[in-house]
């Protein structure tokens, strides 16, 4: 985030310099504070993104699949979004 940017502002312009799209942030999903080993702890917040215009465009990924949300558990997420996949797949 920059200097005084909402999260979801933050969230919007990340995705269309990521992804290329314009998205519409919804609600937040979910909140919560992780540690990596040796770090401070970091504030997660999730939205849901409710709508979006333009087609994703895979600009700084090794790979962009569309899935359901029971195949999440197949690929390699980071450690701190552990807790949001639970929540997800519940």
């Amino acid at each position: 985030m920059e200097p005084d940017e909402p999260p979801d502002t933050a969230l919007a312009r990340e995705l269309e310099e990521e992804l290329a799209i314009r998205a519409r942030i919804g609600k937040e999903i979910a909140r919560y504070e992780y540690r990596y080993p040796g770090a401070t702890p970091i504030l997660l917040i999730f939205y849901r993104v409710v709508e979006f215009d333009g087609e994703p465009v895979n600009l700084n990924f090794e790979r962009m699949e569309w899935v359901s949300r029971e195949r999440l558990g197949e690929f390699d997420f980071l450690d701190g979004d552990g807790e949001f996949l639970r929540i997800l797949t519940r």
